[in-house]
């Protein structure tokens, strides 16, 4: 038997907060446990994508997708999702499924806050006609590279053949793909070059450098962190840089008079470093247990 809506709105309501709901007639304040989504490495954007405020600037970065992470499609069929009743689209390409879409909210102004509305999907009709906001009713879920139609209001319900999508799709690399290479997407929020897999609390090696050459803040998750104090020591050389350990042969030791430095884990699990500290390619932080 399928659940009402009284309980979907229920569970949606806590879900929105990120409250886990346990009990039908609980308040959202009694509730004692996070709810969320599980996100893997190979859906996290690893390369930054440019503020575009209108869709001639959504356009300029399309025009090299290796440099800027952004492809376009323009005017593309859409592929009827099987089972959907013409109610939810995908965009397929050589039976590949297209998406991440970029919405205009993954990419707000880093002042403002205001979104990218370059980056909004444009809907079209089989002839090329476009389909406003305010012809029938259809939202767009950008991450899953949808298009959804409401019951009764499907393309062929309103004549529209089959409908064609303009969009701009996130190509760049994934956080998976960084990681296994162990080495430096383009972000510019601290996290390039980050491999901390290997972080031990009483044994060396730990957060292998990247090109994060002005960055100050390195995220560890919460399995690293409980391998670390909160107060860790971090060799540096004379000049201030973190040790290089030569991979081909470990037993040649560093070069550089050896002083400590102090770094610090805050709450939000950012490992923040001294502003005297600079991040290079090749090098590595070692911790002292």
């Amino acid at each position: 038997m399928p659940v009402n809506d009284d309980f979907k709105l229920k569970k949606s309501f806590f879900h929105t907060y990120g409250r886990a709901h346990t009990e039908d007639n609980q308040n959202l304040f009694e509730s004692l446990y996070k709810s969320g989504h599980s996100v893997r490495s190979s859906e996290v954007w690893a390369e930054t994508v440019d503020f575009a405020e209108l869709s001639t600037d959504a356009d300029a970065l399309a025009v090299n997708p290796s440099a800027s992470s952004v492809t376009k499609y323009t005017q593309v069929s859409l592929t009827e999702i099987p089972g959907s009743n013409e109610e939810a689209w995908k965009l397929e390409i050589n039976d590949e499924w297209i998406k991440p879409w970029i919405s205009p909210t993954d990419v707000p102004h880093s002042t403002t806050g205001e979104p990218s509305n370059g980056f909004t999907a444009l809907l079209y009709d089989s002839t090329k006609g476009s389909i406003g906001g305010g012809s029938g009713e259809w939202v767009v879920d950008y991450t899953a590279g949808i298009v959804m139609f409401q019951n009764g209001s499907t393309p062929s319900d309103l004549g529209y053949g089959t409908p064609r999508i303009t969009c701009y799709v996130y190509t760049g690399n994934m956080l998976d793909v960084v990681l296994a290479e162990g080495g430096g997407g383009t972000g510019t929020d601290g996290v390039d070059g980050l491999n901390a897999s290997d972080v031990e609390h009483n044994n060396l090696e730990g957060l292998q450098g990247g090109n994060a050459s002005d960055d100050e803040f390195y995220h560890l998750d919460s399995e690293q962190i409980e391998k670390l104090e909160n107060s860790i020591i971090l060799d540096v050389d004379a000049d201030n840089r973190l040790i290089k350990t030569v991979y081909e042969d470990p037993s040649s030791g560093v070069d550089g008079n050896l002083e400590q430095t102090e770094i610090i884990i805050d709450d939000a699990n950012n490992l923040i470093l001294p502003a005297n500290i600079i991040l290079k390619s090749g090098w590595k932080i070692i911790f002292n247990g």
